[in-house]
């Protein structure tokens, strides 16, 4: 018996961290979460183990993927590993093991395809600023910004009524978002399905990869995200 975890089967945040349970959760929902497998906490690699990571990322018939560790906590930081090709997954799945274990923590390990997203960010089932619950806070990048899954540097933001879509931050007729009416009309019905699985606020990191919307992760949002908000309206 395989022992590597489809992410639809990953539900278990004992076995898989809380990373790749919640997208298990929206993958078994329909929600769009980018295709990929995980190697479950504690398993040791050896070659049975190898040849069985090696044979599923043939499955996602991609050129490389992106490796992240999924910790029991979202308030564990996690690490990422973009474009890995077939050639060093192997080795790539051995540091973040190695790196883990370092730190004396456990975490499962995520392998997903490559994405070369055009566009990429952070939306919050909440305002942050304000903590205003009957909007949504949606932040956008160029590109598969490396600091989605950080948010060291400056986004484009807007924000939307919770209840209608509608765009309720004041911007002057010739500006333009990054995001057009049609990708935040998207992203608005993804976030109202994903608040169906959640009874808190979120904070969901997206991605638009050849005009295909993927959810790339869902935590809760926490102090942290609300302090960093709170620090930029004061500056």
């Amino acid at each position: 018996m395989g022992r590597i975890l489809t992410l639809e089967d990953s539900r278990d945040p004992e076995k898989v961290g809380t990373l790749c349970a919640y997208l298990a959760i929206l993958a078994r929902a329909n929600i769009p979460v980018v295709p990929g497998f995980v190697i479950p906490i504690g398993e040791a690699l050896e070659n049975g183990l190898s040849n069985e990571i090696l044979r599923y990322f043939e499955e996602l018939c991609c050129e490389s993927a992106v490796l992240r560790t999924s910790p029991f906590s979202h308030d564990l930081d996690g690490e990422t590993l973009r474009d890995v090709k077939r050639e060093a997954l192997i080795d790539a799945v051995r540091y973040l093991k190695n790196n883990v274990l370092r730190r004396g923590r456990q975490a499962a390990i995520l392998i997903q395809r490559n994405l070369e997203a055009e566009l990429s960010g952070t939306a919050h089932t909440i305002n942050p600023v304000t903590r205003n619950t009957g909007e949504y806070l949606i932040e956008s990048h160029l590109w598969m910004n490396e600091t989605v899954l950080g948010g060291a540097s400056e986004p484009d933001i807007i924000i939307v009524n919770r209840r209608t879509g509608a765009l309720v931050s004041e911007m002057e007729d010739e500006e333009e978002t990054l995001l057009d009416a049609g990708q935040i009309e998207e992203l608005f019905t993804i976030l109202r399905k994903i608040e169906k699985h959640s009874a808190i606020p979120l904070s969901v990191d997206w991605a638009f990869d050849n005009q295909r919307l993927y959810i790339l992760r869902v935590r809760p949002i926490n102090k942290k995200t609300e302090e960093r908000y709170q620090d930029d309206s004061d500056n």
